[in-house]
């Protein structure tokens, strides 16, 4: 893409961006002019800052804008799981008036008389009558002395579902602050899980019920992975969600992104001059991994592939904010700085030509200068020229620039040769600053030159 359109398209989308953020060469030109005193360069050394500033704040939006809205996480949670249970009620009902609940590893399972299976009978009693269903009729009897539900008959296919959702909710109970559950609730998920699984096998039915809504216990703890999978670590995304159902993996998005976005938010408050994209590309992976194939599962591939564009672009300008700020130990500044200058000397006449399309206020000083006069005052001149246009942030004046750069490239063919070799060393040096991008003609249907 033309250079220019490049910028254009960055700020568009919500990301200011400037030439030296496109190419590495252009990134340390610009490092190099931006450091010469002048109020020009002050003025684009302020605007790199506050853009900086910034950065972590806009990544947050590019979260909410590419997979998905992260206010009120409750009353999404409730939205989803609302639809979920309309969508599986078909389910449900296909299920619970199958054949095969008599299946002997069902029955097994359900007269196993641990403490675990007797407080999941008595919580799925209690289901029941919340959900307005009579307990006597799905089997649960319960014994007056001693308050323990046991099933007087063969279970049915909802008298089992009730059964595990008691499990569920025994093992709940058992959850800690942080929402973890204890040794006893991991025994009883154990338990659950087979059942759940033979479930499955006898009645497809079933499976496809749980697959639209799995209940709300899996649902919460399906949010909470995907908040919690930010402290975890992207690398294991993966292993979190395998095996998870539609109804999960909606409720995982959901958690993961709001912990993004958040994330994003609070590292821009408490690091403003941090790198906030490669902290949030920590959060989806790179392209090509596993973990980003993952993540484009569950928030959507083009959704992913979005965020990642966002990410990159300011990762760019985070690149381009260290050229500015950035110490010595990480880019040799010294020979950047000497470099530039030789670059000047040597086609300042032409680049200022190329850049400006016809002389600049003072343009025609700052070349006698650089010819033998005062070369440090106009130097700075100079670099405060280069800096002003490599780190702008103005897309229209961006887009002005290259129509110029273009014009002057079409004038050379009217110069005499001498002027016409300066002229193409010129645009080599812009080229090399800009990017090769920049320097192929610009093409205007407006010029009429």
């Amino acid at each position: 893409m033309e250079a220019a359109a490049e910028v254009r398209q960055r700020t568009a989308q919500g990301h200011p961006a400037t030439i030296a953020d496109l190419s590495e060469s252009a990134r340390r030109s610009f490092g190099a002019a931006v450091r010469a005193p002048g109020p020009a360069t002050a003025a684009v050394r302020r605007a790199i800052d506050q853009r900086q500033e910034a950065s972590g704040g806009r990544l947050a939006d590019s979260v909410r804008e590419h997979l998905g809205p992260t206010a009120n996480v409750d009353q999404q949670a409730q939205t989803i799981r609302e639809a979920a249970q309309t969508a599986a009620r078909p389910h449900y009902d296909a299920a619970y008036a199958a054949p095969g609940a008599s299946d002997e590893a069902l029955t097994a399972m359900t007269q196993n008389q641990s403490n675990a299976m007797r407080g999941a009978l008595g919580h799925a009693r209690e289901l029941a009558l919340r959900e307005n269903r009579d307990p006597t009729a799905l089997g649960f009897d319960l014994d007056p002395l001693t308050n323990e539900v046991t099933l007087n008959r063969v279970p049915s296919f909802e008298t089992l579902d009730l059964v595990k959702r008691g499990l569920e909710g025994v093992a709940d109970n058992t959850r800690d602050a942080f929402g973890n559950v204890n040794n006893d609730g991991r025994t009883i998920l154990n338990m659950a899980r087979p059942m759940v699984q033979r479930m499955r096998e006898v009645n497809p039915h079933y499976g496809q019920a749980l697959d639209a809504y799995g209940g709300e216990i899996s649902g919460r703890d399906a949010l909470l992975a995907g908040r919690e999978a930010l402290k975890d670590g992207a690398e294991d995304i993966g292993n979190v969600t395998q095996g998870y159902t539609p109804w999960e993996s909606q409720n995982f998005a959901l958690g993961n992104r709001s912990a993004m976005a958040n994330d994003m938010a609070t590292f821009g408050r408490l690091h403003p001059y941090g790198n906030a994209a490669a902290r949030l590309r920590q959060n989806y992976g790179l392209p090509g991994t596993d973990t980003y194939a993952t993540m484009q599962g569950l928030h959507g591939a083009k959704a992913v592939d979005r965020l990642a564009q966002a990410g990159e672009a300011e990762h760019q300008a985070n690149q381009t904010y260290q050229a500015v700020r950035g110490n010595s130990s990480s880019m040799d500044r010294a020979a950047e700085m000497a470099d530039q200058e030789n670059a000047i000397q040597g086609a300042a006449t032409g680049a200022l030509k190329a850049i400006a399309g016809h002389p600049i206020s003072g343009t025609g000083d700052v070349l006698r200068a650089l010819g033998g006069g005062n070369t440090y005052r106009d130097q700075n001149r100079v670099q405060n020229e280069l800096a002003s246009i490599l780190g702008g942030l103005d897309a229209d004046a961006t887009t002005g620039h290259m129509r110029r750069i273009g014009r002057e490239r079409a004038r050379q063919a009217l110069v005499d040769q001498g002027k016409g070799v300066l002229m193409s060393k010129a645009a080599r040096t812009v080229g090399a600053l800009y990017s090769a991008a920049v320097a192929q003609p610009f093409n205007d249907p407006d010029d009429s030159e």
